[in-house]
């Protein structure tokens, strides 16, 4: 009886195989929705991680393109000067560049836009770039130097990840410095007054002749016969025995300043008591007058000739330069026209001269000694070898304010004594508004008259403002329309040219890659 109702009470208890059911049922449920929620999730973030990577790689193609263009940038180089010296040239630099590139994923392309400027344009609006760019032709690049580029390169995805519409692509923009220097090197052809001849050596070496070529010879032989140096130390230097290695050569006379004519020749240069015989000072009249034996002025009525008192053209051709007491005016046989990179000789700021840049043997003139002359012009920088500068004419000495220290600007006025006289001060002078280029002049001096109002700029950080000065108007003193032989002295916009700037020290900033963020909108 006992067993009986033992099995019995066993069969009547629950059965446990329903409820592991009904359990794996629920977990699946459990399961599929969370795989559910996590396809949801995988799905929900595969467009950001495809814009993710189409935008790091899209902006990689961005700077790719900059890195282009600043590469053809250093690239675009002139041939080398008669010095062997390499630099830049403005025609090589590009206006665009696009370009492809591929990694791992498929390709890229990068399409960049540069544009060139006398200033720094990192901080200035989109209106004052369009107005201030320079010109840029696909074709020949640019004509005028630049001193900044700023350059917008735009990535895109061609192939691989990418989002539509073109959300993930990215643009960047960076402004590069050019490397650049305000040291002029001279060296250039001393031609005879007409230019139908040229100074000429025979031969780079001591006892070489010096002669009157014609300017087919001038024009298409070796420069390094027919380039010349006048330097601060008032001689007149063949400039390829300038170069490193060389004996720098001398036009020398040996003439004691009697009797005839005396023929010139290259010398090895002198520092020792006879070194007179070969200066020379830049005068009146297009000549080169001799200095006398004591170093304390010209040696009056003595300048460099073709030997003779007169003559034609044709005539002078072939003929040895001498040196001779025959100082003719504006003449074939006495008179010259050096090209403006012969040089300055000693002419700056410490003379009271005043410098072009571009014109870099050029300085203001009273036209003609006359100040009721229209207009001025920059003239061969005229030159004394006596420390004194006794010599030095009135109309190439002129008188202003630099800045101060620590500052950047000064007004000031700019002045001569006409005969040296402190009292006969004139001061250049420049009509409003109307022409441009306005031409200067010289009027008695005025310090309540706006039109002898000049504001004088001296290294601002910025080559394009740097050495200049500007009138009441915003006009800048530059080189104009010619008057005979030589450039007059205007006032016209500021370009930040280099025909602008007047007693510039030498700058070379260095190049830099600056400004670079990422162009939205």
């Amino acid at each position: 009886m006992t067993g009986v109702r033992a099995r019995v009470a066993r069969a009547g208890q629950p059965d446990d195989a329903g409820v592991a059911m009904l359990t794996t049922l629920v977990v699946i449920m459990v399961l599929t929705g969370l795989s559910i929620l996590v396809l949801g999730m995988v799905v929900a973030q595969t467009v950001p991680v495809q814009l993710q990577r189409q935008q790091t790689r899209t902006v990689y193609a961005a700077e790719a393109g900059i890195e282009a263009v600043v590469a053809q940038m250093r690239g675009a180089a002139a041939a080398a000067d008669y010095t062997g010296a390499v630099y830049g040239d403005a025609r090589g630099l590009p206006c665009a560049r696009a370009g492809t590139l591929s990694d791992s994923l498929g390709d890229l392309r990068y399409e960049a836009t540069v544009q060139y400027f006398t200033q720094d344009p990192s901080t200035q609006t989109a209106a004052w770039r369009t107005a201030n760019a320079l010109p840029c032709s696909p074709s020949y690049g640019l004509t005028t130097q630049p001193t900044f580029a700023r350059i917008v390169s735009a990535g895109t995805a061609v192939t691989g990840p990418r989002v539509g519409g073109g959300v993930g692509d990215r643009s960047m923009v960076s402004v590069y410095r050019f490397r650049t220097t305000s040291v002029n090197v001279p060296g250039g052809r001393i031609w005879m007054k007409g230019r139908t001849a040229c100074l000429r050596a025979d031969a780079l070496a001591p006892g070489a002749r010096i002669t009157y070529a014609t300017s087919q010879v001038c024009n298409a032989e070796d420069q390094s016969l027919t380039q010349w140096v006048y330097a601060k130390d008032y001689t007149i230097k063949l400039a390829a025995s300038t170069f490193p290695g060389e004996t720098p050569l001398c036009i020398t006379h040996t003439s004691t300043y009697s009797g005839g004519a005396t023929p010139t020749s290259l010398q090895a240069c002198r520092t020792d008591g006879t070194r007179w015989q070969q200066l020379f000072s830049w005068e009146g009249g297009a000549r080169w007058v001799a200095e006398n034996s004591s170093i304390t002025g010209y040696a009056t009525g003595w300048c460099l000739t073709s030997g003779q008192s007169s003559g034609t053209e044709s005539q002078v051709v072939g003929r040895s330069l001498h040196v001779q007491n025959a100082c003719g005016s504006n003449t074939v046989w006495g008179s010259f026209d050096p090209d403006p990179s012969v040089g300055a000789g000693a002419a700056s700021a410490a003379t009271k001269q005043v410098v072009n840049f571009l014109e870099f043997g050029r300085c203001f003139d009273v036209t003609n000694r006359d100040v009721t002359w229209a207009y001025m012009i920059v003239y061969p920088c005229k030159q004394d070898p006596n420390p004194s500068q006794a010599n030095l004419d009135w109309n190439h000495r002129w008188f202003y304010d630099e800045p101060a220290a620590g500052q950047p600007s000064v007004v000031t006025t700019i002045s001569v004594l006409k005969d040296n006289s402190t009292s006969r001060r004139y001061c250049l002078s420049v009509e409003p508004g109307g022409v441009n280029p306005h031409p200067t002049l010289v009027t008695p001096c005025n310090p309540e008259d706006a039109r002898q109002q000049w504001t004088r700029y001296g290294d601002t950080g910025a080559t394009g403002t740097s050495y200049i000065f500007v009138d009441s108007w915003g006009r800048c003193i530059d080189t104009g329309p010619r008057y005979g032989d030589y450039s007059t002295l205007v006032a016209a916009s500021c370009t930040g040219n280099t025909s602008q700037k007047w007693n510039a020290a030498a700058q070379s900033p260095t190049a830099s890659l600056t400004a670079y963020a990422e162009v939205y909108g």
